[in-house]
C-alpha cells in the first residue's frame, strides 16, 4: 500500500472509541454499538464475553464496521482474556475482537468524493 494511503486510512480511524460492530453466522445476523481503539490499521473491539458475536466470528470471520465518515469490512479475530490494548481496562466478563481491515470506505469531506482502500493482507 502507498505510504500516503495508509497514512490516510489510519489517521481516519485513530482517535475511535466506539463503533457499530455487524456479524452474521450461527447466533444470526448481530449489530452492536461496541468499544474499539485503533492501532495503525488494526482495531481492537470490547465485547461481552456473552456476546453473540463471538459465535459468529468463531464459524465466520467477516465482519463489518461502521462510524462517523467511514466504513470498514475485514476479518475478526477473538484473541482472548489478556489482549492489548484493552489489557488493563479490560473486565473479566470481556473479550476483546482484533479486526484486520479488508476494505475500508472513507467518506467525502468538504465536497470532495469519497475512497475505497483495499489492504494487502495484513497476517502477522
Amino acid at each position: 500500500m502507498l505510504d500516503w494511503l495508509r497514512h490516510e486510512a489510519a489517521a481516519r480511524l485513530a482517535g475511535i472509541h466506539a463503533c457499530t460492530l455487524a456479524s452474521s453466522g450461527p447466533a444470526g445476523v448481530q449489530a452492536s454499538w461496541v468499544a474499539c481503539l485503533a492501532q495503525e490499521l488494526r482495531l481492537y473491539l470490547l465485547l461481552p464475553a456473552a456476546a453473540d458475536h463471538l459465535v459468529n466470528i468463531e464459524a465466520m470471520r467477516e465482519v463489518a464496521l461502521a462510524a462517523d465518515g467511514w466504513r470498514l469490512t475485514g476479518e475478526g479475530i477473538c484473541l482472548g482474556e489478556d489482549a492489548s490494548p484493552w489489557i488493563s481496562t479490560r473486565q473479566p466478563w470481556q473479550m476483546v475482537v482484533e479486526v484486520i481491515p479488508i476494505r475500508l470506505y472513507l467518506d467525502g469531506e468538504n465536497g470532495q468524493p469519497g475512497k475505497s482502500i483495499d489492504f494487502a493482507p495484513l497476517h502477522p
